[in-house]
């Protein structure tokens, strides 16, 4: 836990990022200064074959302890209003009074096969929907197995449910993967139609989108009120965690791109102009006045994890010339499984052969996660994305010295003319700070 002092009539702003394993937390003040970050660590989702599920309550337990935390630091009472980001396309039901019934269905859970054949008999091959990882996928799938849910929702809209005490809207970011048309700013008539073949829910296929950042009540979480939080407090909708943290990077130009090496690697370009195509995993945010336009690879940090400790990655890393290529052509995944720069569902790891050498071996990691960069930012410029003028990387990742130095000289072969900046900040919960202040 960290914090500043503050003047007495300072108004803060808290922002929540719930990411795979842990809660992140940063209240600004006024003029944007944080006062205070934290965080709150929870088990990991399990996987088990294309199925991957986490326990939401490991969420709502983390959001009373880092609340908690920070009351022990700070007057939260003057906290005037709250923004919280998830994972895109994380789903489960909840009961009337916002109880999950169900485990969530995360977001790169592949297992609603069936439902992703029923999607397609309405929706185009190109809507984002159209896909057994969808966030539409997984919602009909919940609503067929367990009838007694009252609503199926975003991991996002759940939580910011809990604060404000209503679970019956969603983001226009999160409903993207809904089959939300982001571009006419409605739901797409096929979604309508889909509601008479899909399983019966009181949680209707089509709620209400509204932006993040718009007001949606005030705190009514009667154990952030006993820690001393304010009823005043104002919960807005927030937002899903890549656009949180691109708003974090200050990022705000077309050509700006953002890489973000955390668990998965994700890769994100302003754009003046939406590009959606399915088959390569691209989809686009409404962002600003502007277009966040971009993918999510399967790769990243997740496979460094799996393979290495912390301490061993910085280890090894100090032992890596990263002018001196490994040799080995690695494409590093876990599992079976790719979502971008080629939606392939049956894309097989490479990490073979796997050279005795442990420096050699995580060098290869990172060479292949950092070549699946490259790939990702020219398959973007294919298909309409602009050029990159300025890139702003994020994410444990972009603190890994040897890794920045191999990413930026295969970026430079890319475009010689790239500038590298450092972001003004890299959480996505600062992201989500300054979606609370407006």
């Amino acid at each position: 836990m960290s914090h500043k002092t503050s003047k007495p009539d300072s108004r803060f702003f808290l922002g929540l990022d719930f990411g795979t394993s842990a809660c992140k937390a940063v209240v600004i003040d006024a003029s944007k200064a944080i006062i205070a970050d934290t965080e709150y660590v929870y088990a990991e989702p399990i996987r088990q074959g294309s199925s991957r599920y986490q326990d939401p309550q490991l969420w709502s337990q983390a959001l009373v302890n880092i609340a908690a935390k920070l009351a022990d630091f700070i007057p939260v009472k003057r906290i005037e209003s709250i923004a919280i980001a998830g994972t895109a396309a994380t789903i489960l039901a909840i009961n009337q009074v916002g109880e999950p019934v169900s485990n969530a269905l995360m977001y790169d859970d592949r297992s609603s096969k069936q439902q992703k054949l029923l999607i397609a008999r309405y929706a185009d091959d190109d809507n984002l929907a159209n896909d057994a990882g969808s966030s539409l996928a997984k919602i009909l799938r919940l609503r067929q197995d367990y009838p007694q849910a009252d609503y199926v929702l975003h991991q996002t809209d759940w939580l910011t449910g809990l604060l404000c005490g209503r679970f019956d809207f969603s983001d226009i970011n999160n409903s993207l993967k809904s089959g939300y048309d982001v571009i006419k700013r409605q739901w797409p008539d096929w979604v309508n139609q889909l509601s008479l073949d899909a399983p019966a829910s009181k949680s209707p296929l089509v709620p209400p989108v509204v932006i993040p950042g718009e007001a949606l009540g005030n705190l009514c979480h009667q154990i952030l009120l006993d820690l001393g939080f304010s009823a005043n407090t104002t919960i807005v909708a927030g937002t899903t965690d890549s656009t949180a943290a691109t708003l974090a990077t200050g990022a705000d130009r077309v050509g700006d791109a953002i890489t973000s090496l955390g668990s998965t690697l994700v890769l994100k370009v302003i754009a003046h102009q939406p590009v959606f195509n399915t088959n390569l995993g691209i989809y686009s945010h409404r962002f600003k006045q502007h277009w966040l336009t971009g993918g999510a690879s399967n790769s990243g940090g997740a496979v460094l994890k799996h393979f290495f400790s912390m301490a061993e990655i910085e280890s090894l890393s100090a032992k890596i010339s990263p002018d001196q290529a490994s040799g080995l052509n690695y494409y590093p995944l876990i599992v079976k499984g790719e979502r971008f720069p080629l939606n392939n569902p049956e894309k097989s790891p490479n990490l073979s052969p796997r050279p005795k050498d442990d420096a050699l071996f995580l060098q290869a990691i990172l060479e292949g996660i950092s070549q699946i960069e490259i790939d990702g930012y020219q398959r973007l410029q294919s298909v309409g994305a602009p050029p990159i003028k300025r890139l702003f990387s994020m994410g444990g990742g972009s603190k890994n010295l040897v890794w920045t130095q191999i990413r930026e000289s295969k970026l430079l072969e890319l475009n010689p003319q790239i500038s590298f900046e450092s972001p003004l900040n890299s959480q996505a919960a600062f992201g989500c700070a300054l979606i609370a202040k407006g």
